[in-house]
């Protein structure tokens, strides 16, 4: 079953971070999103091609947390992000495979690359003049595994005016419905 759930805006194509308002008073609230308690959401490298391996790109996409078991996969997920309160459609990704609490064990291989990129991270996220220390309180760590050519993309974010953001404020994955399929149909 297909679902769609939100990224985090990013001016860099999720290769890496943009950049977010943010404050450090905002950082004990649990009630805002990590973007802007820390300046950078952990999806913004998404699609860095540095996180590829042995055919598959790795990387965190926060609504499909909730599904991180070994082996869960999922069929299609359509991307969309919200801007200064406008929704707009990313694209989609087909095969989605979820790699699990234990992936350090079962891709050794990328354990060592994400260690080792460890200090790139923490210098792209002072370079957007983010707060590092958010990788304190979540983990720099792939959530999916999948392949490239199973991502299609737009080539820009494109607008959806009739998404109801307010149905969908957050950054849960949520199933298709018809009335929202034909929503991402229409850009995809």
């Amino acid at each position: 079953m297909p679902i769609f759930t939100r990224l985090v805006s990013n001016e860099n194509h999720w290769i890496v971070p943009s950049g977010h308002p943010w404050t450090a008073e905002n950082q004990e609230r649990e009630d805002i999103f990590f973007e802007h308690r820390y300046g950078f959401a952990h999806e913004e490298w998404l699609f860095n091609t540095r996180y590829h391996v042995g055919g598959y790109q790795y990387g965190h996409i926060r609504g499909l947390y909730q599904y991180h078991q070994p082996g869960n996969r999922i069929d299609r997920t359509y991307l969309y992000a919200v801007k200064e309160d406008q929704s707009y459609y990313i694209g989609y990704i087909d095969d989605i495979e979820l790699v699990g609490d234990q992936w350090r064990a079962r891709y050794p291989a990328v354990a060592d690359m994400y260690d080792g990129y460890e200090p790139v991270v923490y210098q792209e996220i002072r370079e957007v003049k983010g707060d590092p220390s958010g990788l304190d309180v979540h983990e720099f760590v792939p959530v999916i595994q999948f392949k490239i050519a199973n991502a299609a993309l737009a080539p820009f974010p494109i607008p959806m005016p009739d998404f109801p953001l307010e149905r969908y404020p957050g950054y849960e994955a949520y199933a298709i419905t018809p009335g929202i399929q034909h929503l991402f149909d229409r850009h995809s």
